[in-house]
């Protein structure tokens, strides 16, 4: 659909699809690891796991400027074809099927479509609050009306039997604080990877394929460090090698931020690898420690959650990171018109980069409360 689309609404509706096949898929993932690896090993699943999900960003970027410069968009589409054949007859040969002693439970049909109200009214005011004006009656009925649906769908789903999310994960202790991490790893996930590339040809004035080279080997680096952050989880304090990531990140947001067009390609490629080491460190600990604070009948609830958390912290990453480079790009632009629009952009993703060293700076808050109830948990299962 997306290769052959002939109409912007088309291309919509296909990236739609595939965030709706990735939203079934990667839950799956993890529920099955937890499933397969005992209790002492599972870091170390979650690491290679880890690794497999972020090769393909790793490549995908350099691979999507080629394409794009030496033949078309479309191609980017098309390119993908292979591997989802080749994953078809994998998960064919090697995964398991349902339980058949298991009842499967009843979709809740009202939870679903509080829940995409919710989040796309939220977040499509957030995308169009600078292009139609923030006192435009339908971005502030939006920006209003989402949240109070989100709260309703909390509502719904707190008194639901087969509730599409079992908010039951959240009381256990420190649970809500690998969900807020989840959320803040998601948003510097995809947000930096939409803002670095941008950033390499707008600021620094560089072509797509060669933006898409200058973030292979952050991808590569954080992808093969996954497996050694997943040993690492299964030996040392989960707050100690989160927190060193959240500090990774942190510090690559702010010397990026104090980049400009005349910094040396090679040091921004230092940057963009070292926001990607602090997330390596981040991704196995959160997921691992979140999950082995429920008990065996929540997991694949847990697992859903903690994905929701990403992804909707990655929706809300980009569509903030791309309102500040807007908005404070035009601001500089229209009081500095002599500036230039090279410095105006590099103003406004000044400001993005800024954005997401907060974020991640304020995510020690949750960090803390992930950590109090893994201790707590330990202690249970000691005595």
């Amino acid at each position: 659909m997306g290769g052959f689309s002939q109409s912007f609404l088309v291309l919509v509706l296909a990236r739609m699809a595939q965030g709706l096949a990735a939203g079934l898929i990667q839950p799956q993932a993890m529920i099955i690891i937890f499933q397969v690896f005992p209790i002492e090993k599972r870091g170390m699943g979650m690491g290679i796991y880890g690794m497999g999900v972020t090769l393909g960003p790793a490549v995908a970027p350099a691979l999507g400027g080629v394409l794009v410069d030496g033949l078309s968009w479309r191609a980017v589409f098309f390119v993908v074809l292979p591997a989802c054949l080749v994953a078809m007859a994998l998960a064919a040969r090697f995964l398991p099927g349902r339980d058949p002693q298991r009842e499967p439970p009843k979709l809740d049909r009202v939870g679903v479509l509080l829940l995409a109200a919710g989040l796309f009214s939220t977040l499509w005011a957030l995308a169009s609050g600078h292009r139609r004006g923030w006192d435009d009656s339908a971005v502030l009925t939006a920006l209003i009306g989402g949240p109070l649906v989100l709260a309703a769908f909390a509502r719904w789903e707190y008194r639901r039997v087969h509730p599409l999310f079992d908010l039951r994960v959240f009381l256990s202790r420190g649970f809500a604080g690998g969900f807020l991490l989840a959320v803040v790893m998601g948003s510097g996930v995809f947000a930096s990877t939409y803002l670095l590339p941008l950033y390499f040809q707008q600021v620094s004035g560089l072509s797509a394929s060669t933006a898409g080279l200058m973030l292979l080997p952050a991808g590569l680096a954080m992808a093969f460090l996954f497996p050694f952050s997943g040993h690492l989880t299964d030996r040392i304090a989960n707050p100690l090698l989160i927190g060193t990531g959240l500090l990774l990140f942190a510090t690559s947001m702010e010397v990026m931020r104090l980049a400009g067009p005349a910094t040396a390609p090679w040091l921004l490629v230092c940057w963009a690898v070292l926001s990607r080491l602090g997330m390596g460190c981040i991704m196995p600990p959160v997921t691992t420690g979140s999950m082995s604070l429920l008990p065996p009948a929540l997991i694949a609830q847990g697992s859903g959650i903690i994905n929701f958390g990403r992804q909707i912290g990655g929706a809300l990453g980009v569509n903030l990171s791309a309102v500040f480079v807007q908005f404070f790009s035009d601001g500089y632009w229209q009081a500095h018109p002599q500036a230039g629009h090279v410095h105006a952009y590099e103003v406004g993703f000044d400001h993005a980069f800024l954005l997401l060293l907060m974020i991640f700076l304020l995510a020690f808050w949750p960090l803390a409360y992930l950590g109090r109830g893994q201790r707590r948990a330990l202690s249970a299962l000691e005595t």
